[in-house]
């Protein structure tokens, strides 16, 4: 079975970002105990047009991010069929991965790692 670029290159990017995260819990973990941060991970889903940035920094990232060093991540979908538009509380937001990235660097600054995964969902995950 060959993966298409986009398959190839999701697989390697998850990849790329495991490792990346588990060398950096490594280095938290060699480090003194008073210089260690706990770590928070946090994973937003849902449709990228109904994301709802603001809030999310608002009430959970601000709120955790003296004690806690925080990767975010996100994983939205783009499809645009909603099944109830009335009540779509989002704005219909035209957001982008590198304005998600912006706007949580913008309003929360000691975020430690954004990755946004915004592609195509992927026929056989």
């Amino acid at each position: 079975l060959s993966m298409s670029y986009g398959e190839d290159w999701q697989r390697n990017e998850v990849i790329r970002l495991v490792e990346a995260m588990n060398k950096k819990n490594t280095h938290c973990l060699e480090r003194k105990d008073e210089e260690r941060r706990k770590r928070l991970g946090v994973c937003v889903t849902g449709q990228l047009s109904r994301l709802e940035l603001e809030s999310k920094i608002r009430r959970l990232i601000s709120l955790n991010s003296e004690a806690y060093e925080i990767d975010m991540v996100f994983v939205l979908g783009t499809n645009t069929h909603f099944v109830n538009g009335e009540t779509d509380a989002g704005g219909r937001a035209e957001w982008s991965a590198e304005l998600i990235r912006k706007a949580v660097r913008h309003w929360a600054p000691r975020v430690a790692r954004v990755v946004v995964d915004a592609g195509p969902q992927l026929e056989r995950p």
